[in-house]
């Protein structure tokens, strides 16, 4: 009969522990890494995903309200309102562009209309001279033959030798409006002409009287008159002698 060997109880459970399964310590290790690791944020499903913000509307552009005037009460123009001299007193122009910047920079612009269906034109920029000046500079500068003619229903038409080069709608102020004033001339292209809209507004300037000059037309009006011949006595004078026949 065999003999038994008693193993104690001490080395059975060290035995025990060396055979476990090798794996098992690193799961332990697996679910402590787990713990301290970052969470992981899941993808949203896109039928949970928050609607997009809507876009962001800028604001209302201030359009500055319009300089343009109501036009005044007027009348159109006829041949014996232009004949004179018209200095330009304002420029109405929407939008702004050329024209106003033109005026700007030379305020001193003249238009005289003559008799003989002629005209002139002068720009004198910013130097203020006599209506006297600015005549003898339109007649030492003057080229060509401009003329001019108004039709019935006050349109102007400018013309260089006898090409039209210009036509505007003329009117006469027949009423106080600021900024018009009774008496003023208006010039503006005809509707269509341009994009925008656009006033000239013209003063009547009178010439002025050279004292010099009046002295000398007087002198030659009175010798003009002593000169004039006288009929022989008893017979009826030159018509406009105030003589008359004697009985």
């Amino acid at each position: 009969m065999k003999s038994r060997v008693l193993i104690p109880a001490a080395i059975i459970a060290c035995l025990s522990l060396a055979a476990a399964p090798a794996h098992a310590g690193s799961r332990s290790r697996d679910k402590d890494d787990k713990k301290d690791a970052a969470p992981v944020v899941k993808a949203v499903s896109p039928s949970l995903q928050a609607p997009p913000l809507p876009p962001v509307e800028k604001p209302a552009e201030v359009v500055p309200a319009s300089t343009f005037p109501m036009l005044p009460p007027s009348r159109p123009c006829v041949a014996e309102d232009l004949r004179g001299n018209f200095k330009l007193a304002a420029i109405y122009e929407e939008p702004v562009g050329e024209e106003t910047s033109a005026f700007k920079a030379s305020p001193n612009q003249y238009l005289v209309f003559r008799g003989n269906s002629t005209f002139m034109k002068a720009n004198m920029g910013n130097e203020n001279v006599s209506i006297e000046e600015v005549l003898k500079q339109m007649r030492e500068h003057s080229s060509g033959l401009s003329q001019f003619l108004v039709q019935d229903n006050g349109f102007v038409y400018f013309y260089l030798d006898s090409v039209a080069v210009d036509v505007k709608a003329c009117f006469i102020v027949s009423g106080d409006k600021v900024p018009f004033k009774n008496g003023q001339m208006i010039l503006m292209p005809p509707k269509g002409q341009i994009p925008g809209r656009l006033v000239k507004l013209y003063d009547r300037i009178k010439r002025e009287e050279d004292p010099i000059s009046a002295s000398v037309r007087a002198k030659v009006a009175a010798d003009r008159a002593a000169r004039t011949p006288r009929g022989p006595k008893g017979t009826k004078g030159p018509k406009g002698s105030g003589k008359t026949k004697k009985n």
